[in-house]
């Protein structure tokens, strides 16, 4: 029966270990308990949230963050706890513990012990006196000391990479003129019809995301951040840049300097496959593709000779197009065919935009 003590204790203490590793320490992935963790916070959340007044639901999700960190952190401590509770107890009955009048072998004095070896505080009414055990208690002691060191570097890079996350977020929502219209955006970077700083701002944009991916990719826990200003929520920064990528890349003919920017290709690929990577690693959604399919060529040329249309993304487009004529100052015939092939392309690279804001916002919503 000790063995059997032995070797739980064991297993615990190595699953503690193991997802800690994953966690803090491993760059491409979460422990296996951390990430059920944060689903299980996650799913707790929601369901609360959707059975307070509305007022407050948005605080409710606000609190499913700290929860998860919090979480975490008690879980590696009680994995530990437990772990070594389970090897002191087989010790308190074997007489390897000198143990103070009044105290007997329990399984509450081998957590009591546990406990206090693993925050370094000895109260003298508990100490080994077998060489084993002496070894597990120091064991103990120095894995305190480098589990309190990685908890606080958790926590610390966690809330950095939302602050991050929180600067680009208002970064963008005060350029849009705390508006959801990307025209507002890049309003302020043509001046006469010429790019002004255009491509200092791609880079911040570009920089951000990627920024943003490392730091979700390294701590999956900050997806589910929720917070209650609405411009800070995942969806709308990737949908205001998203649709600053689709104004420059289609809303000009191609061979545009402005459509040829180097940093646009950049952040048009950034923008695809990170938001591939987080709908396949967040959702389970491994093949997504878009819900909305281009007209056919009669049916646009006709909308477009007309400039308007009752189909809703070819007026989308019409409007794209004439905005970024009129920014530009680039006013000249349109080549029907060339226009056409440009929303066909277009229309793809919306729809993603679209589907992916609409997913994001329905798995982060109260149920």
């Amino acid at each position: 029966m000790d063995i059997v003590w032995i070797v739980a204790g064991t297993i615990l203490i190595l699953a503690g270990v193991l997802d800690l590793f994953m966690t803090v320490l491993y760059y491409d992935a979460a422990g296996p308990l951390s990430i059920r963790l944060y689903r299980f916070t996650w799913a707790i959340c929601r369901r609360l949230a959707s059975r307070v007044p509305p007022k407050h639901t948005a605080f409710v999700l606000s609190l499913g963050v700290p929860l998860m960190v919090l979480g975490s952190l008690i879980l590696w401590i009680a994995l530990q706890v437990v772990g070594f509770a389970a090897i002191y107890y087989v010790g308190l009955h074997g007489g390897a513990f000198r143990l103070s009048e009044g105290l007997e072998a329990s399984a509450i004095e081998a957590l009591y012990l546990s406990g206090i070896s693993l925050s370094g505080v000895g109260y003298g009414d508990m100490a080994p006196i077998t060489a084993p055990y002496q070894l597990v208690a120091a064991l103990q002691a120095l894995m305190g000391y480098g589990f309190l060191t990685l908890a606080i570097a958790y926590v610390v890079n966690v809330y950095k990479v939302i602050e991050d996350m929180g600067v680009l977020s208002s970064d963008i929502y005060h350029e849009s003129e705390r508006t959801y219209d990307a025209s507002h955006i890049l309003e302020v970077h043509f001046h006469n019809g010429e790019p002004r700083d255009l491509t200092g701002r791609l880079i911040n944009f570009y920089n951000g995301l990627i920024s943003h991916h490392e730091g979700m990719r390294h701590y999956p826990v900050v997806y589910y951040f929720y917070s209650r200003r609405g411009y800070a929520a995942l969806p709308y920064r990737f949908g205001l840049i998203g649709r600053v990528v689709a104004a420059l890349r289609w809303g000009l003919p191609k061979g545009d300097p402005v459509t040829e920017e180097p940093w646009l290709r950049a952040l048009k690929s950034a923008y695809e496959s990170i938001s591939s990577e987080i709908m396949e690693r967040f959702l389970g959604t491994e093949h997504w593709s878009p819900n909305d399919e281009p007209v056919d060529r009669k049916r646009f040329l006709t909308d477009l000779s007309y400039g308007r249309s009752d189909d809703a993304l070819i007026q989308r487009f019409l409007e794209l197009l004439n905005f970024m004529e009129t920014v530009t100052e680039r006013k000249q015939p349109r080549d029907p065919e060339e226009v056409y092939q440009r929303y066909c392309e277009w229309v793809p690279f919306v729809s993603r935009i679209d589907e992916f804001g609409h997913t994001i916002i329905n798995h982060l919503s109260p149920r």
